[in-house]
């Protein structure tokens, strides 16, 4: 298998991250002169443009920062792994499955339980916020999963739960924007040791990007906010009930969603290890196209 030692391999995210960067200020810098251009002179305007336009940027800029690395630096194939290969459209219905059912579960028996309640229902601008999401949380989940799980654990040497806390971690880390505390890194942690152990069970990406996709077009609704835009509903959140939602969600997605996603994959015929080495999780190609000797294709 092709693997690297930890302190290259920091060195290719490291480098991958700031090429991701440059690109995104590349665009920016010639979206400003279009926009001198055209007439936009207020700082106010450019702004707020950019503002909605950076999730497209960022995660367009990811994609291509991965693919110049992995194809001319290490000359391997990364989107082998979203190939369209058999058993592909299963993994990903059951990952979108997932990412739906398991929150809106948990926040439905927040309900019951009395921890929130449902103040009022946000309908302005609903249908152009969805489509509008829609397209910045695909690119996002396919830009993400390709970097965090497919790049750096494909690239793993060693053992498989160092390559799951170091993927997690980095996944943590990129999203400090959104950190506010250490519940909420606890949070994405979490959520990138489910994926990484979605993408390493099924040796590819399907499932992951799935419930990645899923899980964040369901924040307006078990959480009232969005990312992207309205929240579909207001809520009431009543004293300590904040720890006890987060608990709900993620040792939920944690303790039901893999346990589901690991009984699926397992009667397709997945091994599904839950410790050892990583000697068998690359799943993509060499330059020239030629199979890994050691990946049993479907």
């Amino acid at each position: 298998m092709y693997g690297m030692k930890l302190g290259q391999l920091v060195g290719r995210v490291l480098g991958i991250i700031v090429l991701s960067l440059l690109i995104s200020l590349a665009i920016a810098f010639v979206a400003a002169v279009v926009a001198r251009m055209s007439g936009v002179t207020s700082a106010v305007d450019f702004l707020n443009m950019l503002d909605k336009w950076f999730p497209i940027v960022s995660g367009f800029s990811l994609l291509v920062g991965v693919f110049v690395f992995a194809y001319f630096l290490d000359e391997i194939d990364i989107f082998n792994l979203i190939r369209l290969k058999r058993g592909w459209g299963v993994e990903l219905f059951v990952g979108l499955l997932l990412g739906i059912v398991v929150p809106l579960g948990a926040f439905m028996l927040s309900i019951h339980l009395g921890h929130v309640s449902i103040r009022v229902f946000v309908w302005d601008n609903l249908l152009s916020g969805f489509l509008w999401s829609l397209l910045v949380l695909t690119l996002g989940a396919l830009a993400e999963e390709l970097f965090f799980r497919g790049y750096i654990i494909s690239h793993w040497r060693g053992r498989m739960w160092w390559a799951i806390l170091f993927s997690s971690l980095v996944f943590a880390i990129m999203h400090f924007p959104k950190i506010s505390s250490l519940f909420s890194f606890a949070d994405i942690l979490l959520a990138g040791i489910v994926l990484a152990l979605m993408y390493i069970w099924s040796d590819r990406l399907w499932m992951p990007i799935g419930f990645h996709f899923a899980w964040n077009m369901m924040i307006p609704v078990t959480t009232g906010r969005s990312m992207f835009h309205e929240g579909i509903m207001l809520l009431n959140y009543y004293p300590n009930a904040w720890v006890s939602y987060w608990w709900l969600i993620d040792l939920g997605a944690l303790l039901l969603g893999l346990f589901v996603a690991r009984w699926f994959l397992r009667l397709t015929g997945k091994e599904c290890p839950l410790t050892g080495e990583l000697s068998s999780t690359l799943a993509h190609t060499a330059r020239d196209h030629s199979v890994d000797s050691e990946r049993i294709e479907e």
